[in-house]
């Protein structure tokens, strides 16, 4: 994990799933499938999220983030993950573990937003085309 600014330019935006809405206390599964084709060698994640996170790529944990501070801040995580993509299909996953109201002040609300750079250009991002789902498992 890295602190530095932002990427010059931002793509995507929150997403959850609406029906998760004010449910708290059970992790939250994202994943995303794309494919990199030979050429890219420099690959950055940027993730920030209304709860605290982990990120794995192709099944390799990548790292952990925390909740936001306040209502007007929200973190930004940078994580260099070129060593964990291969050409061909790949696979993005993160846990959020969607905790306490407390996390959620903001008028943001629940949500994950998240970037891929290729070679310092938006890849892929936060959108509709993620899978989102509810551990209910873990509901009691």
């Amino acid at each position: 994990m890295s602190k530095y600014n932002l990427p010059s330019e931002i793509k995507g935006e929150w997403i959850w799933n609406s029906s998760l809405e004010g449910k708290t206390s059970f992790p939250v599964f994202l994943r995303r499938e794309f494919t990199i084709d030979a050429g890219s060698s420099s690959f950055d994640f940027w993730i920030a999220a209304a709860s605290s996170f982990h990120v794995f790529i192709n099944g390799t944990y990548v790292g952990y983030g925390h909740s936001r501070a306040s209502e007007e801040i929200c973190y930004a995580f940078q994580y260099d993950v070129s060593c964990y993509l291969q050409s061909g299909l790949n696979v993005i996953g993160i846990l959020v573990k969607n905790s306490s109201k407390e996390s959620f002040r903001s008028g943001r609300g629940e949500g994950v937003w998240c970037q891929l750079n290729a070679n310092n250009s938006p890849f892929i991002w936060s959108e509709s085309r993620w899978k989102i789902s509810a551990g209910t498992c873990y509901e009691n």
